[in-house]
């Protein structure tokens, strides 16, 4: 996937993996769920090269999970990225673990919440950041 104007990828209950998902302004790369209303639950995002997404510092990010739970992001390569790896705001029971974040304009992983709830519950393990 490359050079859309807004997400890469946008819909809800997936398998993305064994792919390359590049150069994609708007949201970043993989961006899955929207409010509560439309929550993305029980993603699967592995084995992919996520890289050089996103046009605005520390919000388009390489995966951006947002309302849903029992996402499971693993080894994946995550770099240039206008934001982090990955975010997950307001997502719970998911599991972050053996990926590669390097070269990110904003942090690793960012667990976030709003008024409905935070990320809860999720398990994040053996990755590399820097």
């Amino acid at each position: 996937m490359e050079n859309y104007s807004e997400a890469g990828l946008s819909t809800t209950g997936n398998v993305i993996q064994n792919s390359t998902v590049d150069y994609n302004g708007g949201y970043g790369g993989i961006y899955g769920g929207w409010d509560n209303l439309n929550q993305a639950n029980n993603w699967t995002v592995q084995n992919n090269v996520i890289e050089n997404n996103g046009v605005t510092y520390n919000l388009d990010h390489g995966v951006y999970a947002k309302h849903g739970s029992g996402w499971l992001i693993q080894n994946n390569l995550m770099t240039g990225n206008s934001g982090a790896g990955v975010q997950l705001y307001t997502v719970s029971s998911s599991t972050i673990r053996d990926n590669i974040m390097l070269g990110n304009q904003a942090d690793g992983i960012i667990l976030w919440g709003d008024g409905s709830g935070g990320s809860i519950g999720n398990a994040i393990y053996d990755n590399v950041s820097s």
